[in-house]
């Protein structure tokens, strides 16, 4: 390369502002350094002869290959009104706009680094191919609402006044750059724009398929405050319904102004064939992940490109502002995982990720940038991810959602562990997807909610074998109908704080319980249904727990879903505590059912199971047409059986009840005992209405003031072994027949 120069003394002068002026690309070129006129042949000095790192301050990029999705994964994309993906994409697959629009879900572009403090800087490029000549506003990106050119934010437009038409206000002033060509409809063309507040320089470019980029216009941003605006990005249209008709692609952003040639560079390799993705990646292989060991925590700091499409173990403390694993990645024991944005497993349409901790302490702060204000999504936007908790701690600032727009089957398994979340825990978010949660040991807990199937026709299991977990709510099936939602406890303890319910009056799931597995309920509400599970299909449980019942209620609450004993099972009830049972206890065998806890069991509707009842230490009252199984009524400690007749009510009793404990008969109305197989309890006492007693009592009887006692319901026989006691007030009624009395 021949360069010359030509060198002037450099005299003291008065200084003066002047406006700026723009060299062009052509040969020679001028700069001024320290007092020298410098001529150069090569163009501007230092630039075309290093490789720019395109890779620095890169921060979103849009290849729209089956997907609407960051390929940093750190401002997701949701498709909007009518638009879809097309396969003639400049590279691949492309976004085509019919009056609709991509809105990157980043609140406000704070992830541009456009905030107090670095108050702009920023590159956005792209390629687009018009349907139309058309000279009106076509936004190809915008932050903005451009019914006025001073409305804070960004524009860039294709076509409007010939175009490309590049607009930035702050609220009270305005700069605009229009390259002012004809743009031509059917064909692909390159654009890009920069910023820097700190320079006040504005760029805008343009280039063809087949041609090179030129720079079109500049500006001066000395009265610009600010790239801010209170919108989000869009692709395809501004806040005004500036809609772009066409492809959009390979759209790129930088929270940096890149220079000429680093645009350059990106735009004559896409030319070449070699995607914005791919560029990014080669750019700086040190901070991309790659097979192997990660031992050193500086080698991924920052986390700019947070892809994984490799297997790579993780043996030392790094940080991510963001990361999507599409390969597999291992957090080992003496490893740890920070991460400032959502985590992403599995990410984009064909991705298979999955993401193992075995250690460390391990922290995913999503914020409410990110998307959907999560830290943590396993299976996105046609991805597929597995994520799995061996060992260590996992503290989540953000909501964690197994399978959102998966495209096949998404889990989240823990062995070991915590994970300690301060948002929702969504199982199966979106229509049709198949996600799980399984757990077998350590800890998963949550102050909000987990929420079980939240997708229409989603399939969303819950299961636990072991460990603990706990919520402040527990729905189980969330959504609308149909889809299947399932919670599955054969041990361990799930526990939850405050209600279990579900949000919508259509939702439908189920919940089965057996083994040493318990639901732990410490409802402050009462619903219509268990906790509030709207059109719950299936209530199973069988097993104890851990002694302390398979289902668990500390505090008062309704159930309107019947509840089938697939084997002996017990229901614990706290002291404090009335479990309503408005549906019937039904079995799929012979089953016993245990009462404890020393609450009280409030039962209305008629059992149908076969097996007997265990009152142990605590109460069961029975009320309207309520009944208990058909065996054997046994009482321990002080346990206590109520059977209450209403006024005017007129019911009958024929179990067999032994061991200690009260029979106590309330309400006004009408009890009639048969005791044929006997009845043997601590004491019989009746406080109101009328009791008729047929058969074998052992224990002691008392008859309160204003209350009625017969030997049978007619003539009978009633044989005591006990002391009979009737107060003052009672009535003691004695039938009497020509050859026969009760007497």
């Amino acid at each position: 390369m021949s360069t010359f120069a030509m060198v002037f003394p450099f005299f003291e002068c008065e200084t003066r502002k002047m406006k700026k002026f723009i060299l062009k690309r052509t040969v020679p070129s001028f700069i001024f350094t320290r007092g020298l006129l410098c001529l150069s042949a090569a163009g501007l000095l230092g630039i075309s002869s290093v490789k720019a790192d395109i890779q620095d301050g890169f921060i979103h990029g849009y290849e729209f290959d089956n997907s609407y999705s960051d390929m940093t994964g750190s401002a997701s994309g949701t498709a909007c009104r009518t638009i879809s993906i097309s396969e003639d994409g400049f590279l691949g697959q492309a976004v085509l706009c019919n009056k609709g629009y991509v809105r990157l879900e980043d609140s406000h572009g704070t992830a541009f680094g456009i905030e107090d403090g670095d108050a702009g800087k920023m590159t956005i490029l792209c390629w687009f191919n018009p349907t139309s000549t058309s000279t009106s506003e076509r936004v190809l990106v915008s932050n903005s609402n451009w019914k006025s050119g001073k409305n804070p934010g960004v524009v860039l437009d294709a076509q409007y006044k010939g175009g490309p038409y590049y607009n930035i206000g702050d609220g009270s002033d305005r700069i605009d750059v229009n390259a002012k060509l004809s743009i031509p409809a059917n064909e692909w063309q390159f654009t890009a724009i920069t910023a820097d507040l700190t320079t006040n320089e504005a760029y805008l470019y343009y280039g063809t398929a087949d041609g090179t980029l030129q720079q079109m216009g500049s500006a001066d941003l000395s009265k610009i405050d600010t790239l801010l605006s209170s919108y989000k990005w869009y692709i395809g249209e501004d806040y005004n319904d500036y809609y772009f008709y066409g492809l959009i692609d390979e759209v790129g952003f930088w929270d940096r102004a890149l220079s000429f040639d680093e645009i350059d560079q990106i735009y004559t390799a896409q030319k070449a064939g070699t995607s914005l993705g791919e560029q990014v990646k080669l750019a700086s292989s040190a901070s991309t992940a790659q097979a192997g060991a990660y031992t050193d925590a500086a080698t991924w700091t920052g986390g700019v490109i947070p892809k994984v499409d490799a297997n790579v173990a993780i043996n030392a403390a790094v940080t991510s502002a963001g990361r999507s694993f599409n390969g597999e990645a291992v957090v080992g024991e003496n490893g740890s995982l920070s991460a400032s944005g959502c985590v992403f497993v599995g990410h984009s349409i064909g991705a298979d990720g999955k993401l193992t901790i075995n250690g460390g302490k391990n922290v995913f702060s999503g914020n409410s940038t990110n998307a959907f204000s999560s830290a943590l999504i396993i299976g996105f936007q046609g991805g597929e991810g597995e994520f799995v908790l061996n060992g260590g701690s996992v503290a989540v600032s953000g909501r964690t959602y197994i399978g959102y727009d998966a495209g096949g089957e998404t889990s989240f398994t823990q062995t070991g562990g915590t994970y300690e979340s301060t948002q929702n825990i969504y199982i199966g978010a979106s229509a049709g997807n198949a996600a799980s949660l399984s757990i077998s040991g350590g800890t998963l807990s949550t102050s909000e909610t987990i929420a079980i199937g939240t997708g229409t026709d989603s399939t969303a299991l819950m299961t636990v074998s072991g460990g603990t977990v706990s919520a402040k709510n527990l729905q189980v099936g969330r959504a609308g109908a149909g889809e299947s939602a399932k919670l599955t406890i054969t041990g361990g303890v799930v526990k939850v704080s405050n209600a279990v319910y579900g949000s919508s009056s259509s939702a439908s799931g189920n919940v089965a319980i057996s083994g040493t597995g318990q639901l732990l309920l410490d409802s402050t509400y009462t619903h219509a249904t268990l906790a509030g599970i709207r059109e719950l299909t299936e209530l199973n449980i069988e097993g104890s727990g851990d002694g302390n019942g398979a289902i668990r209620f500390l505090k008062s609450l309704d159930c309107s879903v019947p509840i089938t004993l697939t084997d002996d099972a017990a229901v614990g009830i706290g002291s404090d505590a009335v479990f309503t049972q408005k549906a019937a206890f039904e079995e799929t065998g012979s089953s016993v059912l245990t009462i404890l806890g020393g609450g009280t069991l409030a039962l209305s509707a008629q059992s149908s199971f076969s097996g007997g009842t265990v009152i142990d230490s605590s109460r069961v009252k029975l009320t309207g047409a309520g009944t208990l199984g058909a065996g054997t009524v046994t009482m321990r400690g002080n346990g206590a059986l109520e059977v209450n007749a209403a006024e005017n009510e007129e019911k009958s009793f024929t179990n067999q009840v032994a061991g200690t404990g009260q029979f106590l008969k309330t309400g006004a109305g009408t009890l009639n005992v048969d005791a044929a197989q006997g009845v043997e309890v601590s004491s019989l006492s009746v406080s109101e209405g009328r009791l008729n007693f047929q058969g074998n009592m052992t224990g002691d009887f008392l008859i309160a003031d204003g209350a009625v006692f017969s030997p049978g319901n007619g003539i009978g026989t009633m044989t005591l072994d006990g002391d009979f006691t009737a107060k003052a007030g009672s009535q003691l009624v004695f039938e009497l027949g020509e050859d026969v009395s009760d007497l």
